[in-house]
């Protein structure tokens, strides 16, 4: 090796350790990491309704048994409360009875609605009062199917958040679903029934059902049991027996003691699944006017009474 190649070969690597040493000094001069940008308004701060659902998918979470919302205090001592394996059962059975129940019900409806009505041409003043209804049942709804949606994109992606991700992201599906499910359904009683008295009739029915969950929950909260002792000077000097509190309360006067004022923050930013088939599908639903569902009433009760002039010319 020549002279004149090992003089290039030092100066090389002088010059590289130079650089390095430069940027160990200067750690502002190295290569900028652009993180992409959210947009603010897609990120929500959802505060969820005390109806049954958000009560369940709220248990699941691990911090809802950590903080002070779980603890009753009396005399310096502090009592946490938690589920049992017992609890956790109890609450998935219980549960699942309800989703059964709510999709029974509303099969049956949709079932004997279709089996024995008869679809006719209606004159104009039906039609604008169907399209009402309908329009009220998707305002009504909508905050519903909205939270099971927040939910199960939380759920999805905070699943080391809770003790039984795959139970929380069953219940936020099923309150998103039984929501659009109970919408379509009112959609197509309300196309069915042909007389004003029957619309609202169909239309309460159905109004009624949407609102299990929230009568399920409000009867869970009404139950709360006495925690403050610690402030209450009533109770300061009072001898009360905390032994197997825990094991002694039922699930849902524990959910009570933890369900109050329930909040999360949904980043819209962030996708559920980081798949193209998803991102197309979340694109297509932004671009989706939701406001003109209810005028779709109009092709529908069309499209019912020429089938059923169709199935009577058969018979």
């Amino acid at each position: 090796m020549s002279e004149k190649e090992n003089i290039k070969r030092r100066q090389s690597s002088e010059v590289k350790i130079s650089i390095l040493n430069e940027e160990k000094e200067n750690p502002s001069k190295k290569k900028k990491v652009y993180k992409k940008k959210k947009d603010p308004v897609l990120v929500h701060h959802v505060e969820l309704s005390e109806d049954f659902y958000a009560l369940v998918w709220n248990a699941c979470r691990k911090e809802t048994w950590e903080g002070e919302k779980a603890e009753i205090k009396h005399k310096e001592k502090v009592y946490n409360i938690s589920l049992t394996e017992n609890d956790d059962r109890t609450l998935m059975l219980s549960f699942l009875f309800f989703i059964f129940i709510v999709i029974i019900t509303v099969a049956i409806l949709l079932y004997e609605s279709f089996a024995s009505d008869v679809y006719v041409d209606v004159p104009l003043s039906i039609t604008i009062l169907r399209i009402t209804l309908v329009g009220f049942a998707q305002q009504k709804l909508k905050p519903e199917i909205f939270q099971g949606i927040s939910l199960l994109r939380y759920s999805f992606r905070f699943s080391e958040k809770f003790s039984h991700p795959l139970f929380a992201k069953f219940v936020a599906f099923c309150q998103a679903t039984i929501g659009i499910i109970t919408f379509w359904a009112i959609f197509f009683f309300v196309c069915m029934a042909d007389e004003a008295l029957e619309l609202i009739m169909n239309f309460a029915g159905l109004a009624v059902i949407s609102e299990l969950d929230d009568w399920v929950g409000e009867q869970i909260m009404s139950e709360r049991v006495h925690t403050e002792y610690e402030e209450d000077e009533t109770f300061k000097e009072a001898n009360i027996d905390f032994s197997e509190l825990n094991e002694k309360m039922g699930v849902f006067k524990k959910l009570c003691i933890v369900s109050e004022d329930l909040e999360i923050v949904d980043d819209q930013n962030m996708q559920i699944i980081d798949n193209w088939i998803y991102s197309l599908f979340s694109t297509i639903t932004d671009y989706i006017p939701y406001s003109l569902i209810p005028l779709l009433t109009v092709p529908c009760q069309s499209l019912l009474a020429k089938l059923s002039e169709h199935k009577n010319s058969k018979e």
